[in-house]
């Protein structure tokens, strides 16, 4: 996993309770897995090959699989090129690829809306 704080031209690799501060961009190697908790409430799980950016209680998922436990009051959004997904108390997976974002809704309910953030 590579983890490049906000304004920053590189960096750091392998990192392991380290925290993550806002608009952080974080990567996975195509052998890695990352797993991250929220402070606004919610753990994520980053799958191999994925790329996003974290904020409080919203990620922009650029490319890959991330599954997402959002238990907090305020709920979880990930942002896409394809739209978003906003998960209260709901357990998801959201996968992007070139031409199409996936959402599997494990647990309660996610709201989805079409088009570019």
């Amino acid at each position: 996993m590579t983890l490049t704080p906000k304004g920053a031209r590189s960096g750091r690799s392998s990192l392991v309770d380290q925290r993550v501060e806002a608009g952080a961009e974080l990567r996975t190697s195509p052998h890695g897995k990352a797993s991250l908790e929220l402070d606004a409430g919610g753990r994520l799980l980053v799958d191999q090959a994925s790329a996003l950016t974290v904020n409080t209680s919203t990620l922009t998922l650029r490319e890959g699989r991330l599954w997402v436990d959002a238990f907090g009051p305020t709920g979880v959004t990930v942002t896409t090129t394809h739209g978003s997904v906003v998960g209260a108390k709901a357990g998801f997976e959201v996968v992007v690829s070139a031409t199409d974002t996936r959402v599997y809704c494990g647990s309660a309910e996610v709201t989805l809306k079409a088009g570019a953030e």
